[in-house]
């Protein structure tokens, strides 16, 4: 069963570091995120690495585009690549960057995974909490909403892209990062030098086997647990190797 609802978009006008944006936004979940980034700040730790980030920044799950106006913000230099898959999203997301005129803002209607091709994504009933469908979700296809979209693996995005490294991967995808970590080769892991990601404990996963695996490739990692839910998070990963 496929979306086909369109949904109430307005526009808010908003302000970080001195930096003034207009943002099409639907409301409550798209608001939430605003206040997410703006006014919790919640990447606030990755605030430093964005400031001094001279090799281009990926917006893995970019939504709306938030993530992306935040990082504008801090580092107006920045060259971001935005991926998000979901139609609605994509729509805002394409929006936001026009009037915002953010010329080096590259957006990708895509979802990064551990494979790449067709899948289906998971579409949730707000705007915030769709997902790949994974072998971990048991829930029959029948008994949801989805929408086909393509998948490209972290590699092939860099080769089609010709990026050679990347200064940030920032990730918001609902527990779609275990795939993605879990099939890296260790070529992807050398051309990452920061990651900032929400990691989910979803579907029996937990954080830890990321950051074990984030370990064992030579990254320091740090946690931050949400203030708001348990089985949510921030985590902060440097590559002790990046450049070496």
């Amino acid at each position: 069963m496929t979306k086909d609802k369109k949904e109430i978009v307005f526009s808010k006008k908003t302000e970080f570091r001195n930096r003034k944006f207009e943002i099409f936004l639907r409301p409550d979940a798209d608001e939430s995120v605003v206040a997410e980034i703006f006014k919790w700040q919640e990447y606030k730790s990755a605030e430093e690495i964005i400031k001094n980030c001279a090799l281009p920044i990926l917006d893995v799950g970019a939504h709306i585009g938030i993530f992306s106006l935040y990082a504008k913000a801090i580092n107006a230099a920045a060259k971001i690549y935005a991926l998000e898959p979901e139609e609605n999203n994509f729509d805002l997301l394409k929006q936001n960057v026009a009037v915002n005129n953010l010329s080096d803002v590259k957006i990708f209607k895509v979802a990064l995974a551990g494979k790449s091709g067709s899948r289906d994504l998971k579409l949730a009933l707000d705007s915030i909490n769709h997902h790949l469908l994974s072998d971990f979700d048991e829930t029959e296809k029948e008994d949801f909403q989805y929408e086909k979209v393509s998948a490209i693996t972290l590699g092939d995005f860099l080769r089609e892209n010709n990026i050679g490294k990347i200064g940030l991967i920032k990730m918001d995808i609902e527990g779609g990062e275990y795939e993605i970590f879990e099939s890296l080769s260790a070529e992807d892991f050398s051309k990452i030098g920061n990651i900032v990601l929400e990691y989910h404990n979803y579907f029996g996963r937990h954080y830890q086997e990321i950051e074990n695996i984030l370990r064992k490739k030579g990254f320091g990692v740090q946690i931050f647990p949400s203030r708001f839910e348990k089985d949510l998070g921030f985590m902060l990963a440097r590559n002790k190797r990046f450049g070496k």
